[in-house]
């Protein structure tokens, strides 16, 4: 027996939640493990270490312990600061990068804002960026050669160490409970398909087994597929498209526009997509993506027009009103335009 369209479409939400639903999850799971390291530091830093431990680090990245507290011997200033300008000209310190005396080496500082002296420290330990190792390594010891390999191999940079984290772990944990409710939907979809939204849509046209095999049936017949997702059968407007089920019966559409979505980029209009907004006397309505030209979407809302043309057409603020404000009358207009039609006036 062959499986009936809705079916299909059902059975093609459900996979669809849960592809993404897993491969979210399988997402935010792999982030975590690629940020174990990050994630030790957060919970169980900042780490004690001596001056001879950061010595004999050459590699930033090699220690499971890089977020530390370091006392030095003494802190110096280097006068370079990176300074943000405004488009006023407000001049704002971003950074001030400092220099932390350990026995015979320095460590350079990389601390938010001005600078501050105090000898006991703590940061994550970066290697430097290209700017900084040419703009502040390679010209102090340009001015003083007595400094040439004197500066250990990276940084320490001060200031907000968990802030990242923390946003990391809001997101990442409202992202995995989104998916486990995405799951839990799912299973109870698939334990009573008439909880889908695709099902409970078409409940109120009635009996959904009698709806069902109604639409089935005008489907497998001889039909107009205005376009691959939006079809007019006999008595059916019927849109399915990916994620989506959607039927109106002719005799119940009340009003019909077209809806236009602008896509920008940097202020500029990159495109644009048209939709047929169509709307039942039940209160539903359906939001039927045609393309990006206009021309099609007219002819979509002229097709269905001459199978309702009792239907309200076009948007303006004042239909909007009344649908939202004062639908028993919006309703009643409608049934007196078709009534006016039934009798030929």
């Amino acid at each position: 027996m062959n499986e009936s369209m809705i079916t299909k479409a059902v059975r093609r939400s459900n996979t669809t939640l849960l592809v993404v639903c897993l491969v979210g999850l399988l997402i935010i799971g792999a982030l975590a493990v690629l940020n174990l390291r990050y994630f030790y530091n957060f919970f169980f830093g900042p780490f004690d270490v001596t001056a001879e431990e950061l010595i004999a680090v050459s590699d930033p990245k090699a220690p499971q312990e890089y977020w530390v507290r370091i006392t030095g011997d003494d802190i110096f200033d280097t006068g370079i600061q990176y300074i943000e300008t405004s488009d006023s000209g407000r001049e704002t310190v971003e950074f001030s990068y400092l220099a932390l005396a350990l026995g015979d080496r320095l460590l350079l500082v990389k601390q938010p804002g001005e600078p501050l002296t105090d000898v006991t420290l703590r940061g994550s330990l970066e290697k430097f960026t290209s700017e900084e190792q040419a703009e502040i390594i390679d010209d102090l010891v340009a001015e003083e050669p007595m400094l040439e390999d004197v500066f250990l191999p990276y940084l320490l940079r001060t200031g907000s160490f968990r802030t990242g984290g923390m946003i990391g772990l809001v997101l990442g944990g409202l992202a995995a409970l989104g998916c486990v409710i995405g799951l839990v939907v799912f299973m109870r979809r698939n334990a009573d398909p008439s909880t889908h939204p695709i099902l409970k849509s078409l409940a109120r046209l009635g009996p959904i087994e009698f709806t069902t095999s109604r639409i089935d049936a005008e489907m497998a017949g001889e039909h107009t597929a205005l376009t691959k997702q939006i079809h007019l059968t006999k008595n059916w407007l019927v849109y399915n498209a990916a994620g989506k089920f959607e039927a109106m019966r002719f005799e119940d559409l009340a009003w019909l526009y077209m809806h236009v979505t602008t896509h920008k980029s940097y202020g500029i209009t990159v495109g644009k997509t048209f939709a047929v907004m169509a709307y039942d006397k039940f209160g539903a309505h359906s939001q039927m993506v045609v393309g990006n030209k206009e021309q099609p979407a007219q002819e979509v809302i002229q097709a269905i027009g001459q199978r309702a043309p009792w239907a309200m057409g076009g948007f303006s603020a004042e239909l909007n009103k009344a649908w939202k404000k004062d639908r028993e009358n919006f309703l009643a207009e409608v049934e007196k335009r078709k009534a006016q039609m039934d009798r030929g006036i």
